[in-house]
């Protein structure tokens, strides 16, 4: 893990800083697989999946879209989780 990483995990981060954080994890977990794609930059959120694959959540430019998108993605994620239990 970076340092980067460890310090904003350290800050508790919420809103646009915790979108931060997902894609700073996924970047040290996945080093390979992202940046076998070059088009990648710092406007795209992903989540790591219940099986273990990236999902693509958004790349909209607006932050606002990042939170919301990433938000709704995780309750879904959420619900998956609590089915499979």
């Amino acid at each position: 893990m970076r340092p980067e990483t460890a310090e904003l995990i350290k800050q508790s981060p919420t809103g646009l800083n915790l979108v931060h954080l997902n894609r700073l994890l996924l970047e040290d977990a996945y080093p390979l697989e992202l940046s076998r794609n070059q088009r990648m930059d710092r406007r795209v959120s992903f989540l790591i999946g219940l099986d273990g694959k990236i999902i693509h959540v958004t790349d909209s430019p607006d932050p606002a879209v990042h939170v919301k998108e990433l938000a709704a993605a995780m309750a879904t994620l959420k619900g998956k989780a609590s089915l499979n239990r």
